[in-house]
């Protein structure tokens, strides 16, 4: 359970100023903030995806998941779609 307390700023003030407040009331630009005006590029968190390929006599389909069960369950939905009734799919792999 995740609880939110808001406190009053009399007794956010009695912890102190906070590191940027501290280094902008002292005119520091080295620390916290850089001097340029240039933008930082954004920074995406990386994950691993699994690439699964499954496959028919006349079709195949790609899954495309963090999750190894699901990219071979999306490939495989993703065949049977384009597969005509009485062909099967297989998963040819995952990497």
């Amino acid at each position: 359970m995740l609880a939110v307390v808001l406190l009053p700023k009399a007794a956010v003030a009695a912890f102190g100023p906070t590191p940027e407040a501290q280094h902008e009331s002292t005119g520091d630009t080295s620390a916290g903030k850089k001097a340029t005006t240039q933008a930082e590029p954004k920074k995406y968190a990386q994950y691993y995806t699994w690439t699964c390929r499954a496959e028919s006599p006349v079709a195949y389909g790609v899954g495309i998941s963090p999750n190894y069960a699901a990219a071979q369950q999306i490939a495989l939905n993703e065949c049977a779609v384009r597969t005509p009734t009485y062909y099967t799919c297989y998963i040819k792999y995952c990497t």
